[in-house]
């Protein structure tokens, strides 16, 4: 058995790493991050983390720290199943052994002797269900069986970590694909307005207030609930500038919009799943709200987004595809410059024990407090940052460089 220093000092030092986790929305970074962790604080000779593909058949090494750096080789592409790491995945089992020269599976015997490398620990990364990876770690010192649990809770952070990662990328790529689309010749100097009229086809548009400037990341919102409107069978819409926001509203005949994520929302409503523009907006300090009107039987619509102040601006508005034209990267900068109220030292040591995986009655346990105690905390966390969930506050906390983990 670990003894109970070794276990609070190993926590520890997952709860370093987990706070390195959440410093990125880079998946390269977060991956090495995690395996130079492990290296660093568990006296591993090497560690190594492989995700698995698109088409869910293999796995691709995405990291290795230590003695091994490579990511060629033959170990960089693994079929799901095959090999011991392979079967990780497929078999959702974790392994550890202290005698890996002598295992069947190890290609290079030879090599583990000469290295002196005895110790190997084996976890599949594991989020609802889904099978996202591996995370390997070698020792030349014997692992403790417990060390399998030490890696459990890393992996729970580092699960979560990937998800985000994986969820900003395809925001990412969806906003690049809308950048790419209207910066064609078609739109010419299309104001924003006469854009969004032209992206919602047969929809009227009316605008309240005098047309502004806009950065880019709130046009590409405003841009994207258009897309989605012209989904549904929307009849009436308005863009509305005021001094501090701008807002998009529509009313359209069927059923209430899913924000749930895809692979949660049922088949009919897949196709207009409104999470990842909710989360996007959210991001900014906006609101994506709905709501079902029975008198008319039609569902209500609404984006509001704050506006942030253009250095540049002037009285008479720019074209929409001036905006458009400028560098994707200016979409990050302008999500990351969004500020929300400095959480507590005591909320500080809440979000922190979230983001390793502990539940309330854990995190209550660890601070010496009642279980209302830490669901006050949360309730209070959640209003700074302006979140629905406990996963959309750490994403915020993540997306912004006002991170106080």
């Amino acid at each position: 058995m670990l003894s109970e220093t070794k276990l609070v000092w190993e926590l520890q030092c997952v709860n370093k790493i987990a706070l390195s986790l959440s410093t990125t929305l880079d998946l390269y970074a977060i991956t090495h991050l995690a395996t130079e962790g492990i290296v660093q604080h568990f006296d591993c000779v090497f560690a190594r983390i492989w995700l698995v593909e698109p088409d869910q058949k293999t796995l691709r090494l995405r990291a290795s720290s230590g003695l091994y750096t490579h990511l060629d080789g033959a170990s960089s592409k693994i079929p799901m199943g095959e090999s011991k790491i392979g079967r990780i995945a497929q078999n959702r089992i974790a392994l550890l052994s202290n005698h890996l020269a002598s295992e069947s599976w190890v290609k290079h015997p030879d090599w583990v002797i000469e290295q002196k490398i005895n110790g190997f620990a084996g976890y599949p990364l594991i989020h609802e269900n889904q099978v996202l990876g591996v995370l390997a770690a070698f020792s030349r010192k014997p692992m403790s069986p417990e060390f399998l649990e030490v890696l459990s809770s890393l992996c729970t952070t580092l699960t979560v970590a990937i998800q985000m990662a994986n969820l900003h990328q395809r925001e990412m790529q969806k906003l690049q694909a809308n950048n790419n689309s209207l910066s064609q010749a078609t739109l010419g100097n299309l104001t924003l307005s006469e854009t969004l009229a032209k992206t919602l086809g047969q929809t009227p548009l009316s605008v309240l207030g005098a047309e502004r400037r806009l950065d880019l990341k709130q046009t590409q919102l405003l841009l994207q609930m258009a897309q989605k409107l012209k989904v549904l069978d929307c009849n009436y819409c308005r863009l509305i500038y005021e001094d501090d926001w701008v807002a998009l509203e529509a009313i359209a005949a069927g059923k209430l919009p899913s924000l749930a994520p895809k692979e949660h929302a049922s088949n009919a409503a897949q196709d207009i799943s409104f999470y990842d523009l909710s989360a996007a907006v959210s991001a900014l300090g906006g609101t994506l709200t709905m709501n079902r009107e029975e008198s008319i039987k039609a569902i209500q619509l609404s984006m509001q987004i704050p506006i942030t102040p253009v250095a540049t601006e002037t009285a008479a508005p720019k074209a929409c595809s001036t905006l458009l034209a400028s560098s994707i990267n200016s979409i990050e900068n302008a999500s990351q410059s969004q500020r929300y109220p400095k959480l507590s030292k005591r909320e500080n040591e809440v979000m922190e024990l979230l983001a390793i995986g502990l539940r309330d009655r854990n995190i209550a346990h660890r601070l010496h407090i009642s279980d209302s105690t830490v669901k006050f905390h949360i309730h209070n966390i959640l209003t700074k940052l302006e979140s629905k969930t406990r996963l959309q506050a750490l994403y915020k906390l993540m997306r912004t460089d006002g991170l106080n983990l």
